[in-house]
């Protein structure tokens, strides 16, 4: 603080040193910078949940529809075994006698729903063009298993990821792996 005394007379000037204000510059310079630094890492991480959401969505909605179909078949037309063989599409019969296939293939999952001819079959995507299955061997799999007077089971796996993964930023890149077990009603 200076002060000035004139006169024998005391006259206080209030101001600050240049040290002063050069200390509290770089007080708000350093506060600024963490600010920036916490602002980004919450914005990452919405990011990043946002992207969780729309993958578990989804997967979560391709489950529902082939576990419903799944459940309530006649039979598997695939062929089932001791559950070894990893199937990349896996067909069913249908309780109105028409075939329903689940396909693995193409980085997307397609339903593809057969009538009687001429009627022509119908492709389905599952999944939304946001997402695509992660395209690793062995991550996209149906496994089925039969046993002596048990329903066939059916096991699902697949994991999913954002579309163009390579190009997204960090924050964006995120990959949601789904798998149960499905055990026929009508066997």
């Amino acid at each position: 603080m200076i002060k000035l005394i004139k006169n024998s007379k005391i006259d206080i000037l209030y101001g600050f040193t240049l040290i002063e204000l050069m200390v509290v510059v770089v007080l708000f310079a350093v506060l600024a910078t963490v600010g920036a630094n916490f602002f980004s890492t919450i914005l990452r991480g919405s990011n990043k949940v946002s992207s969780i959401n729309q993958l578990k969505q989804n997967g979560s909605y391709a489950f529902g529809i082939m576990e419903r179909f799944i459940r309530n078949a006649e039979m598997v037309m695939s062929t089932c075994d001791d559950g070894t063989n990893k199937l990349s599409s896996i067909t069913i019969l249908n309780p109105d006698n028409n075939q329903t296939t689940f396909d693995f293939s193409g980085g997307r999952i397609a339903s593809v729903s057969a009538w009687p001819a001429p009627t022509p079959s119908f492709t389905f995507n599952l999944t939304d063009s946001s997402v695509v299955l992660l395209d690793v061997p062995n991550t996209s799999y149906f496994k089925c298993t039969s046993g002596n007077g048990t329903p066939e089971k059916i096991d699902i796996v697949f994991t999913l990821q954002p579309t163009n993964m390579s190009a997204l930023p960090v924050d964006k890149k995120a990959t949601v792996q789904f798998q149960t077990t499905i055990s026929l009603r009508n066997y």
